[in-house]
């Protein structure tokens, strides 16, 4: 060490306040004296940052300091990593989907030399709206997956709103239900209310209330709600969400965990195309609880490494990767309960689906989102290795 670095390590060393010397130098100055310091003074240091853990030889604290003056030099690098933490956490709460849409009989495209495929240029309308929320629980008590609520609304097309013959046989929707519904705009808000009372925050995808503070929620992620807002929460939902007292002095420094929550569908398409087709016919924004959600299909391919050779759902003499609701229930050993293609019912139904693939161990993660640069609409999610689902890979076959 030169006669310069024997004097800046002495500065240091004496320094009554190094930990604010080191946050206020560059990183490079701040790692080549936390690079010199000797592990008692690495030791002190750390205890000034509240960080506890100060076991490890010396090379071992000065990482540790060293990782502590970068996050707390760049505050961005900080929120990202959280952001990104968040973005990977297994959700608590699952909000099944699965619209039903103005449609008419499906009319073929022959092209000579080419494979005859199907022409979709029908102008969809989302014509029922249904949802059900799924407390997955937590991996303790994931056994007991259970249907927490439900929300079940008919809309009025405004676009076309007669409805084809081929669209009420298939749906079992009649004009008159549509006709005395609300159109999409109010149906939406309506459900972004039902998000809110059931503790769902329809913008980040958290559970809103973390703490609760006399007469308001605190979370380090949100602002405080509003008496009006408290009050709708039931006891039920508060008791579901374990909202806890919170006294004064301990409400700017100390949170629960924020859980997350995230949407379910069969398939891509009740968001990428018919959320995506209305949104634009209402003139609305695309909500941001629809960006990223858990495609079923995907979801139950994963978890029971589908698809299976002994599997009875095959076409043209091959095992198909994706199956539908009723060909999942049935490799699960169940069977469709109500009417196919009733939004409501097919509801139910997958959430029947998502609550089997959590009893057999399996942790739910978003695998698809909006994509508007893509096919479809959409793209699948590369879910990083330490956020994939911690289980068996195994079919069950009841």
């Amino acid at each position: 060490m030169g006669q310069d670095g024997t004097k800046e390590l002495e500065f240091y060393l004496n320094s009554d306040t190094l930990l604010l010397d080191l946050l206020n130098e560059k990183t490079s100055t701040a790692n080549r004296v936390i690079g010199r310091l000797p592990h008692p003074k690495l030791k002190q240091v750390l205890l000034d940052a509240r960080i506890k853990d100060i076991k490890g030889n010396a090379a071992i604290l000065r990482k540790r300091l060293k990782n502590y003056i970068k996050n707390r030099q760049n505050p961005d690098l900080q929120a990202k990593k959280k952001a990104d933490a968040f973005k990977y956490l297994p959700p608590r709460y699952c909000v099944v989907i699965d619209f039903e849409a103005t449609c008419d009989k499906q009319q073929t495209i022959n092209v000579p030399g080419k494979r005859t495929r199907w022409k979709d240029d029908f102008p969809h309308e989302i014509i029922e709206f249904p949802a059900a929320i799924v407390d997955l629980k937590p991996q303790a008590d994931h056994q007991n997956p259970e249907v927490v609520d439900i929300f079940h609304r008919y809309v009025k097309p405004e676009q076309y709103p007669l409805l084809s013959e081929y669209c009420k046989n298939l749906t079992n929707i009649t004009q008159e239900q549509v006709d005395n519904s609300e159109p999409f705009a109010e149906v939406l808000e309506e459900f972004t209310e039902f998000l809110v009372r059931n503790g769902l925050n329809p913008d980040n995808g958290r559970v809103v209330p973390v703490r609760r503070k006399m007469n308001s929620y605190v979370d380090e992620n949100a602002n405080e709600v509003s008496d009006d807002q408290v009050l709708d929460l039931s006891a039920e939902v508060s008791n579901r969400l374990k909202i806890t007292p919170c006294k004064e002095e301990e409400a700017k420094s100390e949170y629960l965990q924020a859980e997350k929550w995230v949407c379910v569908t069969d398939g891509p398409f009740d968001f990428a195309k018919f959320l995506r087709l209305q949104c634009e016919a209402s003139n609305l924004h695309f909500p941001k609880w629809a960006r990223r959600w858990i495609n079923l299909k995907r979801l139950f391919a994963s978890a029971y490494d589908f698809p299976l050779s002994a599997s009875n759902n095959r076409t043209k003499g091959f095992v198909k990767q994706f199956l539908s609701i009723t060909e999942m229930l049935e490799e699960i050993g169940l069977t469709f309960e109500g009417r196919q293609h009733s939004g409501i019912d097919d509801t139910k139904n997958i959430a029947r689906i998502l609550m089997q693939i959590r009893r057999d161990g399996a942790t739910p993660v978003a695998n698809e989102q909006v994509d508007l640069t893509a096919n479809g609409f959409y793209s699948p999610i590369v879910v990083k290795n330490n956020a994939r689902p911690n289980y068996d890979k195994k079919f069950k076959k009841v």
